[in-house]
């Protein structure tokens, strides 16, 4: 797991870059102090992912244990949550063009915290169950504005090898956060105080806007013609079949987090210890995140996006019908390898083909939250139709859903056999030629 600032042609505030041909072009990235110090993104992006895990990943312990709501409370509040997210993520970069005549992004992403700061404050109201809609909707649409543009400021100005840097230390930053929001909530969730963990995002907000200070008003200008040199024509059909997996998986994410609380109890893991199990996926997804980024051999290679939705499928199945705990987590291994391995890739070609704008990464958030407020629905349909017996029929609904994604998936791969198809064919002598 991400707010609006002009797209990279309107961007009155930053500055131009220098031409592919000048000595920062030639390192892969732009030179000026409009290009936000990368310890800088690093740092905001951990600290705001503390608010985010526990906005998402942590709030069905919050439900079920501060609020005594069962699995069906619980999906209907991912739901609505979901639901907010995607409308937030699509509409960034429209919103984006409406707030730069009056607001730079950074005082945008000053306003979005302290809203979510706000709005966290409720949850010190006690006797009524509103608080906690009113904070999870009003988060999510936040986050939704949020991630987009921090995403902007992690890759505007830096190409090639420095981006990927760059992007393998930004993930890094925000799935740690996401692991140790879980970490963190555990002695509040023994005690029964777990709504605690919400009223922490006042703190957290005010530590990202201190670190605001460090950012330039605006994004950097984006080198287009740098950025083209970086990639490989086949970049734009990976997006694409990507671009499938990424809400597919998300979907999963959906699916899962709001039960997990109930699949633990059911397990007899001990109170102590839920978060820190449910955190398992995550702590893996840090690592394979990790091995994604120090290693070169899955650029372009199809192969990493078939393992990516394998691992997640099995992981998945194997969470929802887990007999004993250590099934439990050895499922959640697999599936944070899986979401690992789909994440970086998704996000790796988006920057690469969509150029950093706030609308690229706006429409990689959107997606996302077409995921999480799919899967919460999913979730939701198989208990109402499966009542006891809801876990099949979880996973039934599921895979159809996904399954519709399997043409749209495969069209870009088939295109690309195609294009290398028609490339042997091509006589010696031609290959420069165009048609």
């Amino acid at each position: 797991m991400n707010a609006p600032t002009p797209a990279s042609g309107e961007r009155t505030r930053a500055r131009s870059v220098p031409s592919s041909g000048s000595a920062g072009a030639a390192h892969g990235t732009a030179t000026g102090a409009d290009v936000a110090p990368l310890w800088a993104v690093m740092a905001l992006s951990f600290v705001a992912s503390l608010a985010s895990g526990v906005m998402w990943n942590g709030l069905a312990f919050v439900a079920k244990h501060d609020y005594g709501y069962d699995q069906q409370q619980t999906f209907l509040l991912y739901v609505a949550a979901g639901v907010i997210y995607v409308v937030g993520a699509f509409g960034a970069g429209r919103l984006s063009r409406v707030l730069a005549r009056w607001f730079s992004p950074r005082a945008v992403l000053v306003i979005v915290l302290s809203i979510q700061a706000a709005a966290s404050l409720t949850m010190l109201i006690r006797g009524a169950v509103w608080p906690l809609w009113f904070t999870a909707c009003v988060a999510s649409a936040m986050a939704s504005l949020l991630w987009p543009v921090v995403e902007s400021y992690v890759t505007a100005g830096r190409h090639g090898s420095v981006m990927r840097s760059a992007l393998g230390w930004w993930n890094i930053a925000w799935t740690s956060g996401i692991a140790a929001a879980l970490f963190l909530m555990t002695p509040l969730v023994a005690n029964g105080v777990a709504r605690w963990s919400i009223v922490s995002i006042l703190p957290v907000s005010v530590v990202c806007i201190g670190l605001l200070h460090w950012f330039p008003s605006a994004p950097a200008a984006h080198d287009t013609a740098l950025a083209s040199a970086a990639r490989t024509p086949e970049y734009p059909l990976l997006l694409r079949s990507a671009r499938v997996l990424l809400p597919s998986s998300y979907l999963l994410i959906g699916a899962l987090s709001p039960i997990l609380p109930y699949e633990l109890a059911r397990l007899g893991v001990r109170l102590d210890l839920e978060t820190p199990m449910a955190a398992v996926w995550l702590t893996v997804r840090v690592l394979t995140i990790a091995l994604m980024w120090r290693s070169a051999f899955w650029h372009g290679r199809w192969g990493t996006l078939l393992l990516g939705a394998a691992l997640l499928t099995i992981g998945f199945a194997g969470v929802v019908l887990a007999p004993t705990w250590p099934i439990l987590g050895a499922s959640l291994a697999l599936f944070g390898a899986g979401h690992g391995v789909v994440y970086y890739a998704a996000i790796y070609y988006a920057m690469s083909v969509g150029h950093a704008a706030v609308e690229a990464s706006g429409t990689h958030e959107g997606l996302i939250g077409v995921g999480y407020a799919l899967g919460p629905a999913v979730g939701l349909a198989g208990i109402t139709i499966g009542g006891a017996a809801w876990a099949p029929w979880m996973i039934g609904i599921t895979w159809a859903i996904l399954s519709l994604g399997i043409g749209p998936g495969l069209m870009p791969y088939l295109a690309a056999r195609r294009r290398r198809s028609a490339g042997a064919q091509q006589p010696p002598g031609t290959e420069g030629a165009r048609t």
